[in-house]
């Protein structure tokens, strides 16, 4: 996530809230590398809520589909180039 206000990244802090842990959302790049004070801080319990219940939306039985086979592709690729590299180092046979 980034900041709003100065662009940098956000870091992610929990705490117990009674006794679950609860998110914070911390922008403290120029605190740690400057000693200046945090820039801003977050409630992260209501922004987590908002992307779960965007990926949720997102995430149909296609998009799923979809992802697993894109995922399996890129698997059989990587072994194919994983068979092939020692040929082309002049291992032996394919």
């Amino acid at each position: 996530m980034l900041c709003g206000v100065c662009g940098s990244r956000m870091t992610v802090r929990y705490h117990c809230r009674g006794t679950r842990p609860v998110p914070d959302y911390v922008c403290q790049k120029a605190s740690i590398e400057h000693g200046r004070p945090l820039c801003q801080r977050l409630n992260g319990e209501a922004i987590d809520q908002a992307i779960s219940a965007l990926l949720l939306e997102t995430m149909t039985p296609l998009a799923l589909d979809v992802a697993v086979a894109v995922q399996q592709e890129l698997q059989a690729r990587q072994a194919e180039v994983d068979r092939l590299r020692p040929h082309a180092r002049g291992a032996g046979p394919v």
